[in-house]
């Protein structure tokens, strides 16, 4: 069982580095807050969505489906309401929905990886490594913080905040449509 638990704990480390990574680019344009409940809402829906997909659908459910969240990112890109393209100031915060829906987004092709994982799974171990994944996340987002306190990343940071929230919508959102395969998959059911 202790292995089984670690074995995941490290694929949701490792799964959430790209999602850490783009959160550096927002964590300082927006308050805590709607880091926090985006980020947080958004591993724990991929993660209880991937338990129960890998339990009641672990033969049926296609991998190139995640890749329509990239769709809805691209839509987050081209019809955001943000001034002038830039990222907010804190006094107008991302909202925690939009910080969902990167995060589910860039999340979605976990999917990939929680399913299998999930089949092992006991209740109790799944009731631990929800609770553990929550906890992981809110430190990520703390860590992310710190490492913002650092002057050379912050100003880089903050010299990328006029194209960062649109272009990290729209590469994120073509990163997850190519990596799900959905493009070949919608050309195969074309020809």
């Amino acid at each position: 069982m202790m292995s089984i638990f670690w074995v995941n704990l490290l694929t949701f480390l490792g799964l959430n580095i790209d999602t850490f990574t783009v959160l550096l680019l927002l964590i300082g344009h927006t308050n805590l807050r709607s880091v926090l409940i985006g980020y947080c809402t958004a591993n724990m829906v991929i993660w209880g969505a991937g338990v129960l997909i890998g339990r009641i659908l672990v033969s049926y459910f296609p991998s190139w489906i995640t890749g329509f969240l990239g769709i809805i990112l691209l839509g987050l890109a081209l019809f955001s309401s943000s001034r002038n393209s830039d990222l907010p100031n804190r006094s107008s915060s991302i909202p925690w929905w939009a910080i969902f829906w990167l995060c589910l987004s860039l999340s979605g092709d976990n999917l990939a990886a929680y399913i299998p994982l999930a089949n092992n799974l006991t209740p109790l171990l799944f009731v631990s490594l929800t609770v553990v994944y929550f906890f992981v996340t809110v430190l990520l987002v703390l860590l992310g913080r710190q490492i913002l306190k650092v002057g050379v990343l912050t100003r880089l940071i903050e010299h990328l905040g006029p194209y960062s929230t649109r272009g990290v919508y729209c590469l994120a959102g073509i990163y997850v449509i190519i990596k799900s395969g959905l493009l070949p998959h919608l050309m195969h059911l074309m020809s």
